[in-house]
């Protein structure tokens, strides 16, 4: 499955607008690393997506995590070369073939040093606060 969503994302990367080189003083011509935050939005729990993207993420040799949040969305940061971080974030608007992907938000971010691609749990859900009754009222005046 990740070998087919790979060959959807490979011929993306030229029409990449960040496919493009910068000089660099280490060497002539290398790439820029970039980290992206994403959220995405859909049927995207419960269909193998975290999977997918870690698997996906090793394969463009990306840096970060993925998670599901309690919401029913799946959250991750990738972290890499920009034409491999906006390939990523190609294949998230698609994802593993059951996900039916609805929306992704993205937003860039300082670089953190992450180590490999990790599948994080999932953050617990925040506490509702409970319904209150409200505050009782005075008395009408039955001679009113």
């Amino acid at each position: 499955m990740v070998a087919n969503n790979l060959a959807i994302v490979r011929p993306l990367l030229p029409l990449l607008p960040c496919a493009r080189y910068h000089a660099s003083p280490q060497g002539p011509m290398t790439h820029r690393q970039i980290q992206f935050h994403v959220l995405v939005t859909g049927h995207v729990q419960k269909v193998g997506y975290r999977a997918s993207t870690r698997k996906m993420a090793l394969q463009l040799n990306l840096r970060g995590w993925t998670r599901n949040l309690p919401d029913g969305r799946v959250e991750a940061v990738f972290v890499g070369i920009e034409p491999s971080v906006h390939a990523m974030v190609a294949w998230c608007q698609r994802g593993p073939l059951k996900a039916a992907v609805t929306d992704v938000a993205t937003t860039r971010q300082p670089i953190e040093a992450f180590t490999g691609f990790d599948i994080r749990p999932t953050p617990p859900a925040p506490e509702s606060v409970p319904f209150a009754e409200p505050a009782p009222g005075p008395e009408p005046d039955p001679e009113a």
